[in-house]
């Protein structure tokens, strides 16, 4: 009988053993997406091309995450899109943002939150602008 005690808890040890690989192996070979990241303050973090595939998911305080495609001062108005062109497919998240404009091209989080316009159109309300 004690045979099989031995035999069932070295099996349970080598099991366990096998899960910590696999559970590190994942966590290597798939980090933590963006989703996951938050700001100091707690505030959720996200990458702009999550944003682009389901806006309508997004809701309340956030930060996104992205790249400076362009700028319009007349409308107070930036366009954040991927850091990456094989990341999505060239489109861009506007972003209303009455403060001093990022420069095209750096990668940035800008903190606020969606909202929709009169037409039904999604645009970023930006409250503010941090380098990342």
């Amino acid at each position: 009988m004690s045979y099989y005690k031995n035999t069932h808890s070295s099996g349970a040890l080598i099991a366990m053993i096998l899960m910590a690989l696999v559970l590190g192996l994942y966590a290597c070979t798939y980090p933590a997406s963006s989703a996951d990241s938050n700001a100091a303050d707690g505030t959720k973090i996200v990458a702009v091309e999550e944003v682009l595939g389901t806006p309508e998911d997004f809701s309340g305080a956030m930060g996104v995450s992205g790249k400076v495609m362009n700028i319009d001062q007349a409308k107070s108005m930036f366009f954040l899109g991927c850091k990456t062109a094989s990341s999505c497919n060239c489109a861009k998240m506007p972003v209303k943002y009455e403060g001093k404009m990022p420069e095209i091209g750096s990668d940035i989080i800008v903190f606020g939150e969606i909202t929709t316009t009169d037409a039904g159109k999604f645009i970023f309300e930006g409250k503010e602008v941090k380098p990342q």
